[in-house]
């Protein structure tokens, strides 16, 4: 019985520390542009800091959004295309899909999407060649 009470206990602070991280004030979205994607990756980036001022998402899980957004961005600088080619358009509704998963899988990744708005941001592309890229920075500055 004493081993259920100590099981209890840590069970409810684990729940309080990650209700405290929930807690936080949410960001308000905006649109991004060049005179705010540094601004607004540094808010989400202060506001994922947990109390301790560590981060719950590894420096691994943001390498592995990045590298999925790296060949497309290496695809997009040498297209000569003013909008975004079909396929590229395919492979960022699969990048969605592959963010929704892994926030699915991993909490400090849900809350990095969510914070950052990344898939009001990936909505919001479109077609369009200067929002992609001006997405890819903002990545970049998370």
């Amino acid at each position: 019985m004493g081993n259920s009470t100590y099981n209890n206990q840590r069970r409810n602070s684990a729940t309080q520390q990650r209700n405290g991280a929930q807690a936080r004030p949410k960001i308000v979205y905006e649109s991004l542009n060049d005179a705010n994607y540094v601004d607004r990756a540094e808010k989400v980036i202060k506001n994922l800091q947990n109390d301790r001022g560590k981060f719950d998402l590894t420096t691994t899980q943001i390498r592995n959004i990045l590298a999925m957004l790296s060949q497309l961005y290496n695809e997009v600088i040498i297209s000569n295309h003013n909008d975004l080619p079909a396929n590229i358009v395919s492979q960022l509704q699969y990048l969605k899909v592959r963010l929704v998963y892994t926030a699915g899988r991993m909490d400090a990744v849900k809350q990095f999407i969510e914070q950052g708005y990344i898939l009001e941001h990936l909505k919001e592309i479109g077609k369009n060649k200067e929002k992609f890229l001006l997405f890819c920075h903002y990545m970049e500055a998370l």
